[in-house]
């Protein structure tokens, strides 16, 4: 019995001995999380606390930061006034110097009218006429000295171009150029020169005289530039001045037999040679160009014929190429009629046609027709026949040649690599080669045709890099001598160019550089 008792006692205590054990195992495990979970606590408040540090700090540079965009915006603000007061005042002065410029030529034409004014003043009784020599005397009559005064020049208005083919007063450099023309005029038109882009529908006909200054560059076209300030551009120009600038100095619209008569007026003078020349303008060009062209190739190239121009309606635009195509062709008939009129006059024995880009293209629409007034002339009309830049196809040039050179004594391509409108031209079309250009493989080359490379005297009179035609001296020397009728070939009478043969092609021409 007392050993069951002592069994149960001592099972009892290794139960309870147990227990204690494990309560005091769960007592050091909590301790040792609260002791875990305190430190980490500790650590994330720690944490947190940085954090908030940071916050602050950030929060303290955006203040600063939007403080300085409020200072910014306030100083941008201040700039805008002062640009807006600025841009003010120069308008102010823009408008001050516009009725500056007005003031001076109402000045101008008041002292014009005053001379006109006293040059028809009738004699008055004393025997005193303002534009003879005449005597001072005292008022009683009684001669006390004598002085023999000039006679004031004639004003520019009351001086007339000489009959002929328009030479100039003693005065001024005037070239006559007879147009004729298919754009419309403007009815309510002030100017002389009113014929705008749009198409007309008959052959316009008159002459103009150009003054041209003496001094001047050969190949210039000499016009007011706009005046600017501060690289803004004025509503104003430089005043056009006779002495500086190209200038209309005369133009009269004709009948078609008034044309005639003066024509035939001019061609019979003493001073004119029994031949005349043409031009044909292409595209991007306004009737003034057309005129100013004209008139400054039979200056510069020492021409004592008749100087005709043709001018198509052109809208003077770059980004009007594809109106422009479509105007050249429609003006067929018109040129047709221009060079009939021109061919029937006797004494004019030699035409020399001079045609320029898109002209080009107008001429061959002309030379390919049948039934036209061209088709219809016995023997060759034209004497030289100058390709400038030809906006023609390659391929379709080749097939135009014989044409060409049906209705001509002579023919000169006139072409160029750095010619940026034919290049635009080609872009249009798909790549396609311009006759007018020079490809790296050479440029065109057509039996019976000179060729001829002008790729290095380009200077781009047109601000196309498009006219060397007509503003280099070396190309208008050349084409002096073919209008003369050198026999020689072009390398053997001019000292920079050289000939150039491709293997199974042909020769062709080329202008090299000139040293400085």
């Amino acid at each position: 019995m007392f050993k069951g008792a002592n069994i149960f006692s001592t099972s009892l205590t290794l139960v309870l001995g147990l227990n204690f054990l494990f309560s005091l195992a769960l007592v050091l495990i909590f301790i040792n999380f609260s002791s875990s979970l305190t430190s980490d606590n500790t650590q994330l408040i720690s944490e947190l606390t940085a954090i908030e540090t940071r916050a602050n700090e950030y929060s303290e540079r955006l203040h600063g930061i939007e403080s300085i965009n409020e200072k910014s915006l306030a100083l941008i603000e201040e700039v805008k006034d002062e640009l807006d007061t600025l841009k003010k005042d120069i308008l102010v002065q823009e408008g001050e110097i516009f009725q500056r410029y007005q003031n001076f030529n109402n000045s101008t034409a008041l002292i014009d009218d005053s001379v006109l004014a006293v040059a028809e003043l009738p004699q008055v009784s004393h025997g005193f006429d303002p534009f003879t020599p005449y005597v001072i005397g005292d008022v009683s009559g009684q001669q006390v000295s004598a002085q023999v005064v000039e006679d004031p020049p004639i004003p520019l208005a009351q001086q007339s171009v000489d009959d002929g083919i328009g030479k100039a007063p003693t005065d001024l450099n005037l070239r006559r150029v007879y147009y004729g023309t298919n754009r419309h005029k403007a009815e309510d038109a002030i100017s002389h020169w009113a014929f705008g882009p749009d198409r007309g529908s008959e052959l316009l006909l008159g002459f103009t005289d150009i003054s041209i200054p003496k001094n001047r560059i050969a190949g210039t076209i000499d016009r007011p530039e706009r005046w600017n300030f501060l690289s803004i551009p004025l509503p104003i120009k430089e005043s056009e001045s006779i002495e500086k600038h190209f200038v209309e100095y005369e133009t009269k619209e004709l009948s078609e037999s008034e044309f005639k008569k003066e024509v035939a007026k001019a061609a019979v003078s003493e001073a004119a040679e029994k031949s005349a020349i043409i031009y044909i303008h292409g595209f991007n060009n306004t009737f003034q160009d057309a005129m100013f062209r004209a008139a400054q190739l039979g200056e510069d190239l020492k021409f004592d014929g008749l100087v005709f121009a043709f001018s198509w309606p052109a809208r003077g635009g770059v980004n009007d190429y594809v109106t422009d195509l479509d105007s050249a062709w429609l003006a067929v008939e018109y040129l047709d009629q221009f060079l009939d009129l021109i061919a029937e006059e006797d004494d004019i024995k030699k035409v020399h046609l001079i045609v320029h880009s898109m002209g080009n293209a107008l001429l061959s629409h002309l030379v390919q027709r049948n039934g036209t007034r061209l088709s219809k002339q016995q023997g060759k009309l034209i004497d030289q026949l100058i390709l400038a830049a030809p906006d023609i196809d390659r391929e379709v040039f080749r097939e135009v040649s014989e044409h060409f050179k049906r209705h001509s004594e002579a023919v000169t391509l006139y072409a160029s690599s750095a010619d940026i409108a034919l290049h635009v031209s080609e872009q249009i079309r798909g790549e396609y080669p311009r006759a007018g250009d020079v490809p790296d493989a050479g440029p065109l080359i057509i039996d019976g045709i000179d060729t001829m490379d002008v790729s290095v005297v380009e200077s781009g009179l047109f601000g196309l890099k498009h006219s060397t035609y007509g503003d280099s001296d070396q190309v208008i020397n050349d084409v002096i001598q073919r209008i003369r009728k050198f026999d020689q070939p072009p390398h053997k009478r001019i000292t920079n160019v050289v000939q150039i043969e491709i293997p199974n092609v042909g020769i062709y021409y080329k202008f090299a550089p000139v040293a400085r």
